[in-house]
C-alpha cells in the first residue's frame, strides 16, 4: 500500500468544487476556505485515507495526484488542450517507446509531458515555443510531471528556423499559423511519419488541408470531439444540460498511403474512447494494470494496452489480462479472486470491458491501490448505471459517466466545409477514484434528488391570508430583566 512521501504531489479533495493539487512538504501547511492541513500530519500515511482540516474538523481525502488531476490545476501562460483531445492525439499518433517527436507550440507543457511519458524509456520529445515566459513555466510543469528526462523545450520560431532533427515519427503543431510550419516540418519526418495540427477555427483547418495536400501528405482527416457527461440517478438518468460545445479541430495526416490507425478500432473500441481512458486512468508505462475482458468476444483492448503501457515484454508484462463470461456467475468471479490472491497483486488501474455484473466492483475493489482509478467501458447505459451505483456504495469519489461524440469534418476542393460523419452513442465510460473513508461532510447528499423549492408569490400570500388577524402578543423586554430573577 503506497505511503505519502515528503515531496509527493497530492490531490486534496473536499467536495466536487473544492479540489487542490499541492506538494506535501514537511513543516508546511495547506490553507483553504474550509480550514488548514499540516502536511506533517499526513506524510507517512496511506493514500486514499481521509484527514481532518483545522479548526473545522471537516474531512478531506488525500489521493495521489494523477496526470488528469494536474492538467487543470497547473500554472500556465496559454490555453490548454482538453484531456479528450490529448487522448485522441495519443491514439492517432500511435505513440510508443522509442518515438521521436516534434512539438511546435509548447504552451503549458501538458501534452509535451504526456507524450514524453508514453514514449519512455527510449523516446524523446523536442518542443519549441517563441515565448520565453511560456517556456519557463512549461519546464516547471514538465518537471512536476517527472517527464524532464524525455522532454526538451527550446526557444525557437519553427516557422522560420530550420531544425537539425531527422527521422521524426510524429509532429504536433499547436500554433496560430500551423500551415506555415508544415513545409518546415515535412523535411524532418520519417517516411512513415505522422502529423497533427490543432486549430480552434475552421478557417485555419482549410489552410492546413491545402498546405498538407501541397506537401504530398496522405489520409488527411479532421476531427472535432465533444464530451457529453451523464447524470446517473434512480429514474433520472440523462445527459447533463451543459456541454462544452467546441474545444478545437484536430487534423491528422501521414507521409505514406498507409491508414492513419495501425490498429483496427471498431464499435465502442474507438480511438476517442481508448484515448480518453489513457489520459484519465492516470497510469504511466510500467504501472501494473488489470484488464478484465469478456470471453468469446473480439476486443482490441489487450493489444492496445500492451502497446501503450507494457515496458517489460511478454514474459513479465505489467498489463494483466483476465477473461471471464460477459454475464459471470459467482464461480467465475471467485476464480478471478483466487488467481489474484495467489499472485498477491495490487494494481495502479483496473479496466473492465463490458462485463455485466452487480458484484464485480466489490470483488475487484480490494486489488486497486488507494486513490487510483477504476474504469468501465460499456456499450449500453445500463452497464454504466450498474457500475456507477456499485462505486457509490463503496464510497468511490469523482464518479462520472460520459460519452464522446466524434464529428468528422470534410473540406471540399473549393474550400467549403461540411460535417460528413457524426457518431453518437459510441459507448459509455464510467470512472471512479478509490477512497478508503466516506467524505460524509461533502458527499452524503451528492446523489440525492433535491425537492422542488417553493417560491412564495403575492397571490399565494393573498390566498393564505387569515380572515381575522390575531391580536398581537405582548413582547417581553428581555434586556431589562434582572439577572437574579
Amino acid at each position: 500500500m503506497p505511503k505519502i512521501l515528503n515531496g509527493d504531489l497530492v490531490y486534496i479533495i473536499y467536495d466536487k468544487r473544492r479540489k487542490w493539487v499541492r506538494k506535501a512538504i514537511e513543516d508546511t501547511e495547506f490553507h483553504s476556505d474550509r480550514g488548514f492541513l499540516k502536511f506533517n500530519d499526513i506524510i507517512g500515511k496511506n493514500y486514499g485515507e481521509t484527514a481532518r482540516l483545522n479548526p473545522s474538523k471537516l474531512k478531506v481525502a488525500i489521493l495521489p495526484a494523477l496526470l488528469s488531476d494536474t492538467i487543470y490545476s497547473m500554472k500556465r501562460q496559454s490555453q490548454i488542450i482538453y484531456p479528450e483531445d490529448i487522448g485522441l492525439i495519443l491514439t492517432y499518433s500511435g505513440i510508443q517507446s522509442g518515438f521521436k517527436i516534434i512539438e511546435a507550440g509548447t504552451g503549458s507543457g501538458t501534452v509535451t509531458s504526456l507524450m514524453g511519458i508514453f514514449c519512455r524509456p527510449n523516446g524523446q520529445v523536442h518542443s519549441f515555443d517563441i515565448r520565453d515566459i511560456a517556456i519557463k513555466q512549461a519546464r516547471k510543469n514538465i518537471k512536476m510531471f517527472k517527464a524532464e528526462d524525455n522532454c526538451s523545450v527550446e526557444l525557437m520560431n519553427i516557422c522560420e528556423d530550420d531544425l537539425d532533427l531527422h527521422e521524426i515519427d510524429f509532429a504536433l503543431l499547436d500554433l496560430a499559423t500551423t500551415w506555415e510550419a508544415i513545409p518546415k516540418v515535412v523535411k524532418n519526418l520519417s517516411p512513415k511519419g505522422k502529423i497533427c495540427c490543432f486549430s480552434p477555427t475552421i478557417e485555419q483547418v482549410k489552410k492546413n488541408h491545402r498546405v498538407l495536400k501541397e506537401n504530398q501528405f496522405f489520409n488527411i482527416h479532421t476531427i472535432e470531439l465533444i464530451k457529453r457527461d451523464f447524470q446517473v440517478k434512480p429514474n433520472a438518468t440523462r445527459p447533463k444540460g451543459r456541454v462544452n460545445g467546441h474545444t478545437g479541430y484536430l487534423t491528422f495526416a501521414n507521409r505514406n498511403s498507409e491508414p492513419l490507425l495501425s490498429t483496427k478500432y471498431f464499435s465502442y473500441y474507438s480511438p476517442e474512447n481508448i484515448g480518453y481512458m489513457l489520459v484519465h486512468l492516470g497510469c504511466s508505462p510500467g504501472d501494473n494494470i488489470l484488464l478484465v475482458c469478456p470471453k468469446n468476444k473480439k476486443t482490441p483492448l489487450p493489444k492496445l494496452f500492451h502497446e501503450f503501457y507494457d515496458r517489460n515484454g511478454d514474459d513479465q508484462s505489467n498489463v494483466h489480462v483476465i477473461k471471464i463470461p460477459s454475464h459471470p456467475d459467482p464461480k467465475d468471479i471467485d476464480n478471478i479472486l483466487r488467481t489474484l490472491n495467489l499472485e498477491n497483486m495490487n494494481f495502479d488501474g483496473i479496466i473492465v470491458d463490458s462485463i455485466n455484473s452487480n458484484e464485480l466492483v466489490e470483488k475487484l475493489h480490494v486489488f486497486l491501490e488507494n486513490g487510483r482509478v477504476l474504469c468501465i467501458l460499456g456499450q449500453f447505459i445500463e452497464i454504466a448505471k450498474s457500475y456507477f451505483d456499485q462505486m457509490y456504495r463503496l464510497n468511490y469519489f469523482e464518479i462520472s459517466t460520459c460519452e464522446l461524440i466524434k464529428r468528422s469534418v470534410n473540406i471540399e476542393q473549393q474550400g467549403s466545409y461540411s460535417t460528413v460523419e457524426e457518431k453518437f452513442n459510441p459507448g459509455y465510460i464510467t470512472l471512479g477514484r478509490k477512497v478508503i473513508d466516506n467524505l460524509s461532510n461533502s458527499t452524503e447528499n451528492e446523489n440525492k434528488v433535491k425537492e422542488p423549492e417553493f417560491i412564495e408569490t403575492p397571490l399565494d400570500v393573498a390566498l393564505n391570508f387569515p380572515e381575522s388577524m390575531p391580536k398581537e402578543e405582548k413582547k417581553i423586554d428581555y434586556a431589562n430583566i434582572r439577572d437574579d430573577i
